[in-house]
């Protein structure tokens, strides 16, 4: 094979699976909002810089060169996240993940987002109760979460957890974060099982030092499209 067709190929490859991700909207699986710009942007040049590239070498009298091994070996080496991205299953999301990840650190907003009141403001809030009075959480504000449910081993029966993963940059970086719900009012006696996806709704209560949901309505809830959220 020719160095040249070689080296368009790569750039082919590289264009055709930025603009994939583009059109198919799978950016979010890989990117967050912060970075999501590469992937329009390598569509764009990289398939710019492959046809100019083609184009050169197609009127081009010079003599074709056979690839090297050298450079074999670097074009290859340039196709494998590729190949990775394409092999590696999805990310996990669920109960199983979460718990994996866990840590005793809340997930830190960068500033209060505004609205309805998000898992990452009122887990932070527990430890920071400035925090806390700057987005209005307390005792008695209503919520409505959207998430996963995972239960704690010393949960008692009607409470279980509910989550979800934040991002700042990539997907590598995603850190999940669940709020206590108490469902006893809501649906008494009712288990609801691990990774199963819910609408909570209902006030938030204090209880040893933090915040829950006491629920007064919990309805099944679709994935979301976009399953991430993302801290601004």
């Amino acid at each position: 094979m020719s160095a040249r067709l070689a080296r368009a190929l790569v750039l082919v490859a590289w264009a055709e699976f930025f603009a994939t991700l583009w059109v198919t909207g799978e950016i979010t699986s890989y990117l967050g909002p912060r970075t999501a710009w590469v992937v329009p942007f390598g569509a764009i040049t990289l398939g710019i810089t492959a046809l100019a590239y083609a184009l050169a070498a197609a009127s081009s009298r010079r003599p074709a060169v056979t690839l090297s091994r050298a450079e074999a070996a670097g074009l290859l080496a340039l196709v494998v996240p590729i190949v990775g991205v394409a092999l590696v299953p999805d990310a996990e999301l669920g109960a199983l993940a979460a718990s994996r990840k866990a840590t005793d650190r809340a997930v830190s907003p960068q500033r209060p987002t505004g609205g309805e009141v998000s898992f990452a403001e009122i887990d932070y809030a527990r430890f920071s109760p400035l925090f806390a009075d700057e987005v209005g959480i307390e005792p008695g504000r209503r919520v409505q979460l959207v998430g996963f449910v995972s239960h704690e081993d010393d949960q008692p029966p009607g409470m279980f957890d509910l989550g979800r993963f934040y991002i700042s940059c990539c997907v590598a970086d995603a850190l999940p974060t669940t709020v206590t719900i108490d469902a006893r009012r809501a649906a008494p006696g009712t288990y609801f099982a691990t990774d199963t996806w819910l609408k909570v709704s209902g006030p938030l209560a204090k209880r040893a030092g933090e915040f829950v949901v006491r629920a007064d309505s919990i309805v099944p809830a679709e994935v979301p499209q976009n399953p991430y959220l993302y801290l601004r």
